[in-house]
């Protein structure tokens, strides 16, 4: 393939291809980058790449160039893809996917980044996250009516299941998904009937064992969902009360048969009953919660928790009982 056919071919491309070399100067610049960034080749050959990027990513494209340059490398070749933040000649920044490649010839190092606009995507992306939340907010709205005590504790366990899911080392996307979808975790207390979901005393034999369907109920509710956001919150309802050890219920799971994000909310949950007045207990204080759940009390037992949340749920308890002074009223009761 002779150069003059291959330039245009990267010409032709609507993504943009961009290369610098080992000083990290624009060498090439094709159509697609100047349409995708907004300045001539003949305007930011020469320059250093750095220019393309917003202030505020720099350190940390420095960082990622310095360490991919310095990787060990068994062929002339090697690359690497990820997402990136871009800015425009005007200052627009805009979020791209890219791949970067690595080439060495003749002893001399060159870059080749391949970039893709995806703002428009990103914006797509928020405004279906924002209906999916809207659609969450609606459910649980629908569970405060039914119970009016249950809109503190909804606050309440979703920072809890984050800060546990942050302190386990999941990701921020995880983080905010499951702080979004605990909230439906008791969603289907609206089939409960009042008599029993609002009795101000504790529940007898034949009562408690219709209590015990709403996590059946808050799954049917969200069978059929396609979100993410609902998904999880499906795999919450259902699985909120199940135990590592198998003892809970609605189908006696155990281990890792329980989805994670319904095992961090278990304990979220615990920690959040042990701190509220019920009819049949007070409100505890931190450090009694704390014990009951770690150390157990024979109606609560540490066997009944994932033990990689019950340790993270020890390295952040100092910052869900923060949660729960913030978000609590001395005199509402948690449902």
């Amino acid at each position: 393939m002779s150069y003059s056919l291959f330039f245009k071919i990267l010409n032709g491309m609507a993504e943009a291809v961009i290369v610098v070399g080992e000083d990290q100067r624009i060498s090439m610049f094709n159509k697609g980058a100047e349409r995708i960034f907004g300045y001539s080749a003949n305007e930011i050959m020469g320059q250093r790449l750095e220019q393309l990027i917003p202030e505020a990513s720099r350190p940390n494209h420095h960082k990622h160039v310095e360490g991919f340059s310095n990787q060990s490398q068994s062929s002339k070749y090697m690359s690497d893809r990820g997402g990136i933040k871009g800015q425009r000649k005007n200052g627009e920044v805009f979020c791209a996917e890219a791949t970067i490649s690595k080439v060495e010839v003749d002893g001399k190092t060159s870059f080749t980044a391949v970039l893709r606009d995806v703002s428009e995507r990103r914006k797509a992306e928020e405004a279906l996250k924002s209906s999916y939340i809207e659609a969450i907010n609606s459910l649980v709205h629908a569970a405060e009516n039914h119970d009016d005590d249950t809109g503190e504790h909804i606050k309440r366990i979703s920072y809890y299941t984050k800060e546990l899911a942050l302190h386990m080392g999941m990701s921020e996307k995880f983080g905010d998904m499951i702080f979004h979808a605990s909230a439906m975790h008791d969603i289907g207390k609206v089939g409960i009937p009042d008599r029993i979901l609002l009795k101000p005393a504790p529940l007898n034999e034949e009562e408690w064992v219709i209590m015990k369907t709403h996590p059946t109920i808050g799954a049917n509710i969200l069978k059929d969902a396609f979100s993410p956001y609902l998904i999880m919150g499906h795999e919450i309802a259902l699985g909120h009360h199940e135990r590592w050890d198998g003892s809970g219920y609605p189908n006696g799971l155990k281990g890792k048969d329980i989805p994670i994000s319904a095992r961090i909310m278990q304990v979220a949950d615990v920690y959040d009953a042990l701190r509220s007045k019920r009819p049949y207990k007070p409100e505890f204080e931190h450090s009694k919660a704390v014990s009951i759940i770690c150390d157990g009390d024979g109606r609560t037992d540490p066997s009944h928790f994932d033990p990689e949340v019950l340790l993270a749920f020890k390295k952040c308890s100092d910052r869900l009982d923060e949660i729960y002074e913030k978000l609590s009223s001395r005199h509402a009761t948690s449902a």
